[in-house]
């Protein structure tokens, strides 16, 4: 897993929750993961480098009928063949 993020529970506002600014490489499970009872999330400037599933957002509880996602300036590469510890000697060529 790359990070969990929640909402500060002591903020007065339950409307709105922004993530930003991570990344994360090789990871088996999504890269970002969140929950939380707002009705709006803003995420950007997220990098997930040969993750296995991706980004993980749920907007959850609460009696709302609508809940918006916005992902902007973020860039998701699935996974790779690349071998990541090549054997001793291997020519780059």
């Amino acid at each position: 897993m790359g990070a969990y993020v929640y909402p500060n529970p002591l903020s007065t506002d339950k409307t709105c929750m922004e993530v930003s600014h991570f990344a994360a490489y090789k990871t088996q499970e999504p890269c970002l993961t969140t929950f939380h009872k707002a009705t709006e999330t803003f995420v950007h400037d997220i990098t997930c480098i040969d993750v296995q599933q991706g980004l993980a957002i749920s907007q959850g509880g609460g009696d709302k009928d609508e809940a918006f996602i916005t992902i902007e300036d973020s860039f998701f590469y699935g996974e790779s063949e690349a071998d990541d510890c090549p054997t001793v000697g291997a020519c780059w060529c």
